[in-house]
């Protein structure tokens, strides 16, 4: 709610209104390293609810797809070595686990193709 509300000032702003608006500004997490939590680089990652803040937080985030998006094209450009951390709502395993599954398509896609 809290990212909706801010999207709707950012874009209405007069200053912003020329002005492109970077996704992280719409970002629900936006603000988090000034209250000094971090659930995102949780410490103890064996602990099975090490990143349920950060669900919570990136359920309700207006542009969770775009965080997705680009941690995705970050970890592709340097072949997933330095996964760590949730963004849009994935954790580590679950980024790789979905690029996995998309190259296995694409390499589908072009089986058939050819």
């Amino acid at each position: 709610m809290l990212a909706r509300t801010r999207a709707r000032r950012l874009t209405k702003s007069p200053q912003r209104a020329s002005q492109v608006i970077d996704w992280r500004e719409l970002a629900e997490c936006k603000g988090w390293a000034e209250k000094g939590v971090d659930p995102w680089f949780p410490k103890n990652l064996s602990d099975p609810k090490a990143y349920d803040v950060a669900a919570k937080v990136c359920a309700v985030c207006p542009v969770a797809q775009q965080c997705l998006d680009a941690a995705m094209a970050d970890e592709k450009a340097v072949h997933g070595r330095q996964r760590h951390g949730m963004y849009g709502g994935l954790t580590p395993d679950e980024r790789y686990n979905l690029h996995r599954s998309r190259k296995r398509a694409q390499k589908n896609a072009e089986g058939k193709a050819a």
